[in-house]
């Protein structure tokens, strides 16, 4: 027995197993509660309104028809141009009622001044009956030919009706059909007020775009949404927003949500084959409390779209919508807004935190970091502004900036007598951005810097969004003579996968292991083990976030090559990195240079 909607949250299967679109045949909500679709609805349902309507119209045309005959009886009779008037109740009827109103009204009309309508009503004289049969005949073929055009605009209309109403692509309730169901505004299906909304990204579907097409990519989708369909059942809301993200509604009940995604999880495969594919589902949640102004605004999606968002940014599986993510929002669009200002007028800067050699503790380069200075805001942690940056092209900008102004400095300090090298954070996004690619080669050229002295620091995240293309990325940049480094190793779900299959020459340890060493046993053992593993594979390893002397130390006892954190300097502007590597260098000298 299927569940009521009202008491429960856990979907199921429908004993037929899965349902495709408008095969209820009703006005379920699996098929968007589109009536009149089938051949009967299109033929005989009237065109406009509701029942009370239709009656309405039925009796005007048939007082019309009565009407008219009156006309044509009191003036005299058929051989009068007034006979024609009576066209008028019989075009009416067949636009509402189609092919068989206008039949019906013409039948009607022409038998009311056919055999028992005088031809001249003052002399007596009848008509001749080839004469109303004719006439019966025209009344026909006009109010057919009529009903035939009505037909053919209903149908139309009900094309684009289905086409707002129905996702192309997954075969769903659209999310504009959805909204308006979900608002009580659908006069063609009713849903019980939703307690909650979900939202549902399966991610990694960019993949089987770039490698299949996109008839792929869009057969992939319609199987992930009949699927999620076919388990959530035919009474539950389920709509496409885009791409591979759907969003459902719950009703009331006492199921958490995790319960939910396991079992939606349970119903959906791990994998779905698409052509010569096997497609990894891997779902994330975002997960919101609708409000009466939520459903009836047209917002029920928002809070929980606002939610994944946050599941994304922090790496979570599920996450529930927060109001205070709303305030975080505000102040990104307002960011992105003044960035591409402040790139123009001066407010960026490239500060520079050294690195040191472990072994030796001479500097032996720096990291380039981007810092912002806005004139209202005033100094913007980069954490707030750039992973908004990295979502849209100012990422292109923006690194850029940072390149050519840390290798003009980076030239300065050579010709100071520093020899350092210099790393440089590589957005997922341009690595397969050709023309970001040839500005980047051709830098090092232009302030005569070996291209081995720049490091390339890449973050998991892009090397688990496409290993293809992101690998050829690499080892291109390789080839060419950048060294390449794995930034915030240790945060992925197959970091240890990374060094088998990327050029990399460091890889550099995530902060959250290095500042509680050596007291957390859990970091102390997977730095021992990324040290481990760096030197059985010739690759240097490098610790960021180093705060503390008895870190440093169990860092140099586990092998580890170079260090970095706020235990040697802060980042810098280029003017206090000179003042900085001066004085090390004066102390290592034991006199001032």
């Amino acid at each position: 027995m299927a569940d009521s909607p009202s008491t429960s949250l856990s979907p199921r299967l429908p004993e037929n197993g899965r349902r495709m679109p408008g095969s209820d045949g009703g006005t379920s909500v699996v098929s968007g509660g589109l009536p009149g679709r089938s051949m009967r609805a299109v033929i005989f349902r009237p065109t406009i309104g509701s029942r009370p309507i239709w009656i309405g119209i039925g009796v005007l045309v048939l007082l019309s028809i009565f009407a008219g005959s009156v006309v044509v009886y009191e003036t005299g009779g058929t051989a009068y141009p007034y006979p024609h008037v009576l066209l008028l109740p019989v075009i009416l009827s067949a636009a509402v009622f189609k092919v068989p109103g206008g039949l019906i009204a013409g039948l009607i009309a022409g038998l009311s001044v056919g055999p028992y309508m005088p031809l001249d009503v003052d002399n007596g004289v009848m008509q001749a009956t080839q004469a109303w049969i004719f006439r019966l005949v025209m009344f026909l073929l006009i109010g057919g030919f009529t009903g035939l055009l009505s037909t053919l605009m209903y149908q139309r209309q009900q094309d684009l009706i289905a086409r707002e109403r129905i996702d192309p692509v997954s075969g769903l309730l659209s999310p504009i059909a959805a909204l308006r169901l979900v608002a009580g505004k659908d006069s063609e299906a009713r849903l019980d007020p939703p307690a909650y909304a979900v939202v549902i990204a399966y991610e990694g579907l960019s993949s089987v775009l770039r490698a299949l097409g996109i008839e792929a990519s869009n057969k992939a989708i319609f199987e992930i949404g009949q699927t999620l369909q076919a388990a959530m059942g035919p009474d539950r809301l389920v709509t496409r927003i885009h791409g591979a993200t759907f969003a459902v509604t719950l009703p009331k009940g006492r199921r958490s949500v995790h319960s939910f995604a396991k079992d939606i999880e349970r119903f959906m495969p791990q994998s779905m084959p698409i052509d010569t594919f096997a497609l990894m589902l891997l779902p994330r949640y975002g997960v919101a409390k609708l409000t009466e102004e939520d459903r009836t605004e047209g917002q029920a999606f928002r809070k929980a779209m606002a939610a994944l968002n946050l599941a994304r940014n922090e790496g979570r599986r599920i996450a529930r919508y927060r109001g205070s993510y709303d305030h975080a929002v505000t102040r990104g669009f307002v960011l992105l807004s003044d960035f591409e200002r402040a790139l123009r007028v001066g407010e960026l800067r490239v500060h520079f935190q050294p690195k040191v050699n472990l072994a030796t503790g001479k500097p032996m380069g720096v990291e380039a970091l981007i810092r912002w200075r806005n004139s209202f805001f005033g100094n913007i942690p980069p954490a707030f502004f750039v992973p908004i940056i990295e979502k849209t092209n100012l990422i292109d900008d923006m690194t850029r900036f940072v390149a050519q102004t840390a290798m003009a400095d980076i030239a300065a300090l050579e010709a100071q007598g520093f020899d350092l090298e210099l790393a440089l954070n590589i957005a997922p996004s341009l690595l397969t951005n050709t023309e970001f690619m040839a500005f980047l080669k051709a830098l090092p050229g232009r302030y005569g810097i070996a291209p081995a002295r720049i490091e390339l620091e890449i973050t998991e995240t892009a090397l688990m969004d496409d290993t293809v293309m992101n690998t050829r990325a690499l080892e291109d940049l390789h080839a060419f003579g950048f060294r390449l480094a794995i930034d915030d190793f240790g945060t992925g779900y197959s970091s240890m996968l990374y060094l088998k299959n990327f050029p990399m020459d460091t890889v550099k340890l995530d902060q959250s292991f290095v500042r509680d060493l050596p007291d957390n046993q859990a970091s102390a053992a997977i730095s021992s083990m990324t040290a481990a593993v760096c030197k059985r594979m010739g690759t240097r390893v490098v610790a960021e976030g180093v705060e503390t002397r008895t870190a440093e130390a169990f860092l140099e006892e586990q092998g580890f090559d170079i260090v970095q954190g706020y235990l040697y300097a802060r980042p810098m502007s280029s003017e206090d990195l000179l003042k900085w590597l001066t004085r090390q260098r004066a102390e290592r000298t034991g006199g001032a240079s």
